[in-house]
């Protein structure tokens, strides 16, 4: 009997331990994906993604079980000048007609604490896939008034385009990428 009672015991603690992982969906609607780089090495340029989905799991209990995953349409690049964001999406830039669509996919989360975090992950842009890291912090959570448990996260990276095959970027190669996120609970 002892054994049956331990054995329960282990396994509601074990299923107490996974039970607090949440599922999550990136609200579109309230979330963005930015980029800035410096054009010709003169002046920053600033655009966004503007068609994008995902899903994170998290767990406030143990942050590095948690995930995310994320699927950019490279083809919704807007940098607020519709000559510009055709260039950018020709083959010597993001190559959209060949990869329309971009992707994160993480595979670690270091708690740094107090709500920061680094979100270790393979970008994929151009068909090429490399690992980067993105800082993260979370920016707000709670209850709203549509009856739904949002939460709000903020990352920050910066990636070399040369990693991604894109050698005529200009003299500065590096594109600086912020996601915010706000994500509803499932």
């Amino acid at each position: 009997m002892k054994l049956i009672q331990s054995s329960l015991i282990a396994f509601a603690v074990f299923f107490a331990g996974t039970a607090s992982a949440a599922h999550f969906v990136i609200d579109e609607g309230h979330s963005s994906i930015q980029t800035q780089f410096k054009h010709v090495g003169i002046s920053w340029l600033r655009g966004q993604f503007k068609s994008f989905s995902g899903s994170l799991e998290y767990d406030p209990e143990n942050v590095s079980a948690s995930s995310i995953t994320v699927d950019i349409d490279a083809t919704s690049i807007d940098s607020n000048h519709p000559l510009r964001d055709s260039h950018m999406r020709e083959a010597r830039h993001l190559d959209t007609e060949q990869y329309p669509t971009a992707k994160f996919v993480s595979t670690s989360v270091v708690d740094n604490g107090d709500g920061n975090m680094t979100v270790n992950g393979d970008f994929t842009l151009r068909g090429v896939t490399k690992e980067i890291a993105l800082e993260a912090t979370i920016s707000g959570e709670g209850d709203t008034r549509w009856d739904d448990y949002r939460m709000g996260f903020e990352g920050v990276t910066t990636i070399d385009m040369r990693d991604f095959g894109v050698e005529s970027f200009g003299p500065i190669h590096q594109v600086e990428i912020t996601m915010f996120f706000e994500v509803i609970r499932q």
